[in-house]
């Protein structure tokens, strides 16, 4: 008969469960949460007719990229929305992709575009 080896501190049930971080805790210590105003959320349902919208995020230390494209968009396709906020002293500061809100930038490498 093979028996399993147990450190001795682990006796109980409960002294492991104290090791375990609850569900979604380690993950949820490291996000960063995303507020999308309500404002613009409108904009973005009379801009796309309120069609869901695929989102991806690239942070690089004080700036957050932002760009949002119907759903199924290749990221490799010219048809995303881009912006750019970075914070600035105590300022936040958004641009845009190509200077405007239009729908015709790549989301490759959202940082590599040009914002104004």
């Amino acid at each position: 008969m093979t028996v399993p080896y147990q450190a001795p501190g682990n006796r109980t049930i409960t002294s492991i469960d104290s090791k375990i971080p609850v569900l979604g805790s380690a993950v949820a210590a490291q996000s960063v949460p995303v507020v999308i105003a309500t404002d613009q959320v409108d904009v973005l349902s009379i801009l796309t007719g309120d069609a869901p919208l695929a989102l991806k995020i690239t942070v690089a230390g004080q700036t957050t990229y932002v760009a949002i494209a119907p759903v199924g968009t290749l990221q490799a396709a010219a048809a995303w929305q881009a912006k750019r906020i970075a914070v600035v002293g105590a300022d936040t500061v958004t641009t845009y992709a190509d200077g405007d809100a239009l729908f015709d930038n790549v989301a490759t490498n959202l940082a590599a575009l040009a914002y104004s």
